[in-house]
């Protein structure tokens, strides 16, 4: 199948890089960084699973995106696709335990974000985070000490002299 000028079309060339199984339609050419399949139109890359949507469903109104209910970014199967906003994406993400915070094993500092060093708090919007309890005792004390100029230099003596006594062993 071409289009009267002799070319393959979008549709043609993107159901030509489709394994369809059982379960999800696996996106067989180039993937991006994070596995999204990709094809080329009018010297742009596409993302494979919003030309999906597209083909098969309908427009993607502004400011949605195209979700896979089935967390797998290689598929293009339609109906494992739905719109979200940015927002509801994020909300699905956390959810599922597949959002970069929620896979998180330490914290910065490289505390152990586990109990009983974790605390799991909400923002305002509802969202869960984790939080170390090390670094928020900490935030927490360093706040206490610029309140209090003379508890602040106590403490700094205090800790000069516990870094002389290491530096003496």
């Amino acid at each position: 199948g071409k289009n009267s000028g002799g070319k393959v079309t979008l549709i043609e060339r993107f159901e030509s890089k489709i394994n369809k199984t059982d379960g999800c339609w696996l996106w067989t050419a180039w993937k991006n960084n994070k596995g999204y399949g990709m094809i080329g139109s009018s010297s742009k890359l596409l993302l494979a699973h919003r030309i999906s949507y597209e083909i098969y469903v309908g427009e993607i109104p502004p400011g949605k995106k195209v979700c896979h209910h089935c967390d797998n970014p290689p598929c293009v199967r339609p109906d494992h696709l739905f719109l979200a906003t940015q927002k509801e994406n994020v909300y699905d993400m956390v959810n599922k335990g597949r959002h970069y915070q929620s896979l998180k094993t330490n914290c910065p500092k490289g505390h152990l974000l586990a109990k009983p060093n974790l605390l799991i708090g909400k923002r305002k919007n509802g969202q869960p985070f984790k939080q170390c309890l090390v670094c928020k005792r900490e935030t927490n004390q360093n706040w206490k000490l610029k309140q209090n100029p003379d508890e602040l230099k106590k403490y700094q003596r205090e800790y000069m002299r516990k870094r002389r006594a290491m530096k003496c062993l």
